[in-house]
């Protein structure tokens, strides 16, 4: 990453919800494995220092660790308030898999996707009518306020597709803004980021930023006057 990148990526607009590379599958069992690891060596950690339990006792409080769900493990929020070295221990975790992450990178892809606590259940006509209300109160730069008065357990980037799905508005005109935010991101992130991008960009969803970039910023479209050779071909 060059200064200018750097700099660009330093920017708070772009930290809250975008990150530097897609998850697989694999990567974000990776992920939940690593967490739950943590978990139990600081709940482990707690007890011996705390001397609460003798030997026998605490062979049987890790064998109940390991075998508790997710929601128990980790309880409501208790892992989304980590700090940063909690969360590197955790890249560390998983600098054994293919890609390496940065522990900004595994916090994010907890909170908003990998969490238990994520919900991932069909939207329900409630939820919509709330959602529509809630955006006409906060507007569509303020998804993250928006799902906290939801309060049904989304996250941002989940209420901003929504809100995109039931709307199907035609996208409103472009403005000088809209288009340096398109392609400052793409310096950032590459052209696989629209879908994170369109989360800042209001009323314009990923596919709408994807045209907008593809036929009208990319710096290797050719402008100007179409030349007589090119005109013939």
């Amino acid at each position: 990453m060059n200064h200018d990148q750097l700099k660009l990526s330093n920017n708070p607009r772009y930290q809250v919800y975008m990150y530097e590379s897609s998850w697989g599958k694999n990567d974000r069992s990776g992920l939940v494995d690593c967490v739950k690891n943590c978990v139990i060596e600081e709940k482990m950690s707690e007890a011996l220092c705390g001397r609460k339990r003798v030997r026998e006792d605490l062979d049987l409080y890790h064998e109940e660790l390991e075998s508790s769900t997710l929601e128990e493990l980790f309880k409501s929020g208790e892992v989304d308030s980590w700090s940063e070295l909690q969360w590197l221990e955790v890249m560390q975790g998983m600098s054994s898999l293919s890609n390496l992450r940065s522990a900004a990178d595994c916090a994010n892809q907890w909170k908003n996707y990998v969490s238990p606590f994520v919900n991932k259940e069909v939207w329900s006509s409630k939820e919509d009518a709330l959602l529509e209300r809630l955006v006409r109160e906060h507007g569509v730069n303020s998804w993250p306020l928006i799902a906290h008065s939801l309060n049904t357990g989304r996250k941002g980037w989940q209420c901003l597709q929504r809100y995109h799905k039931i709307q199907r508005r035609p996208v409103s005109n472009w403005t000088v803004a809209d288009d340096k935010h398109i392609t400052d991101a793409v310096m950032i992130y590459g052209e696989a980021s629209f879908a994170d991008l369109s989360y800042y960009m209001g009323d314009k969803n990923s596919d709408q930023c994807l045209q907008r970039w593809r036929y009208s910023l990319r710096p290797q479209i050719k402008r100007g006057k179409w030349t007589a050779r090119r005109t013939r071909r």
